[in-house]
């Protein structure tokens, strides 16, 4: 078995143009959309390369950027994001499917954002704070609203300078991804080459392990093993004879 392609990816969206009567607490049915919001561009970045590519509507052209859009989450085994299950993938999955492409592959998603929630009590845990904590790196900050107006904007050096800011907070985005999954990897359970002996770390990968006593069930005992790599724990599938049991 191959080591899994991980795609890192974070997409930017426009807001919708609507009609309303009102600026506060305005009740706005489709029928008064003008334009749908959608996603405007994205950047990602493969596991194993260091450059962060970007892609947009407005320097690659809305068709080429769903395309690759699509062959992406095709061509993935592995899709990395922050907040992306209730956020990045759906929105992916409904422009595609608007745009009359068929399902991409299956892949297993892993939402940092998630990965955070369930194993911390961080006082925030947007993407921001986390990666200043744990990686010493920020987002670029920016109001994402009102760059969008601007890359929306009639005046081309006005859109140009938009679209240049809005490239920028794009890319740092995703480049905080890999890192911040190399981070927190121990907690994560990934589809990783499985060694001759089928023991293999189930987080990396690496057959570098440690034994380190048994966990113990109602029907018996399996050998638990820590991963020198990364840190992370698991236990062996096969049952082992009761009386070889052992704390730590």
């Amino acid at each position: 078995m191959n080591s899994p392609a991980i795609l890192a990816i974070d997409i930017e969206v426009h807001p919708a143009l609507v009609y309303t009567y009102d600026l506060f607490r305005p009740f706005i049915s489709h029928k008064q959309i003008v334009e749908p919001s959608r996603i405007s561009c994205f950047s990602y970045q493969w596991a194993g390369q260091k450059s962060v590519k970007f892609v947009s509507e407005y320097h690659d052209g809305r068709d080429e950027m769903l395309s690759q859009l699509w062959h992406l989450m095709n061509d993935a085994d592995v899709v990395v994001g922050y907040n992306s299950k209730r956020f990045d993938v759906p929105w992916i999955t409904g422009e595609l499917m608007a745009a009359g492409y068929t399902k991409p592959s299956p892949v297993k998603h892993i939402d940092l954002y998630q990965v955070m929630k369930q194993n911390t009590r961080f006082l925030s845990r947007k993407l921001d704070y986390v990666s200043d904590r744990l990686l010493d790196d920020k987002k670029i900050d920016a109001n994402t609203m009102e760059l969008a107006i601007l890359c929306n904007s009639s005046d081309p050096e006005v859109q140009r300078k938009a679209w240049a800011k809005m490239k920028k907070y794009s890319v740092q985005d995703t480049r905080l991804l890999l890192p911040l999954f190399e981070r927190v990897r121990s907690y994560v359970k990934m589809p990783t080459p499985v060694a001759e002996d089928g023991i293999s770390c189930h987080s990396c990968g690496s057959t570098d392990l440690e034994r380190r006593g048994y966990s113990r069930t109602l029907v018996g005992s399996y050998q638990r093993y820590c991963c020198k790599k990364c840190g992370s724990w698991f236990r062996g599938k096969s049952r082992s004879d009761l009386s070889e049991y052992r704390a730590l």
